[in-house]
């Protein structure tokens, strides 16, 4: 197994799993743009077809160059690109001939049509943008190999969107419990048993979709 991390800093590209070596790491370099050419990149992402500003602000070529490379010497078998933010690298490696695998941790298209329904600020620019997503997702799922989803929710959702041409596999997240007996262990015996469950619900909270969660696991889950 290789991992090629691109991150915004370096701090970022290493943040792969202890038990995973990362096989190659680059440092997104960010373009130093003035207020003109700010303006100017800004329409060309919402103008073009298949741009969208998420997915700008994860490429850059010098890291797509890299990526080629690490394609070359490493000679995989399988690549799996995490999420549909990744659809610029996966064009230079498609030509290359591995397996590809898209792990699309959500429907991102509907995700953001759901996020935007509960914006102020719903416009023209985002409508435009949403659809740019929906492209390029449908894109990513047509030209993979196959795609992984968490759920038979996002299955179904995919599959009416981009029908079922690409092979779609239900991979759930999930959570190894085992691996936190040993706080178990330590709270018990420190005599920090509670007779309560005690949760803890980690997530970035500037994420609509993780308050929402929050909220209902408060709100509904915890009373029961």
């Amino acid at each position: 197994v290789g991992v090629v991390a691109v991150g915004l800093q370096e701090a970022q590209v290493s943040l792969t799993p202890p038990e995973i070596s990362t096989y190659r790491s680059f440092e997104h370099r960010s373009q130093e743009r003035s207020a003109l050419g700010h303006i100017i990149h800004r329409a060309v992402q919402v103008l073009h077809p298949f741009r969208h500003h998420r997915i700008d602000g994860v490429y850059d070529s010098h890291a797509a160059e890299g990526l080629s490379a690490v394609i070359e010497e490493f000679c995989p078998e399988v690549v799996v690109f995490e999420e549909v933010w990744l659809y610029p690298y996966f064009l230079g490696v498609e030509s290359k001939r591995p397996t590809t695998v898209l792990d699309a941790h959500n429907v991102e298209s509907q995700l953001r049509s759901t996020i935007e329904e509960a914006r102020e600020d719903k416009g023209i620019i985002h409508a435009i943008e949403r659809a740019a997503l929906e492209r390029i997702e449908r894109a990513f799922y047509k030209r993979a190999d196959q795609v992984w989803v968490c759920s038979e929710e996002d299955r179904r959702q995919a599959q009416a969107l981009y029908g079922q041409g690409t092979p779609t596999q239900i991979i759930p997240n999930g959570v190894s419990t085992a691996y936190y007996e040993d706080v178990r262990e330590q709270r018990e015996h420190k005599g920090q048993k509670s007779e309560e469950p005690v949760i803890t619900f980690i997530g970035g909270y500037g994420y609509p979709p993780n308050r929402h969660a929050a909220h209902f696991l408060i709100d509904r889950v915890w009373p029961k």
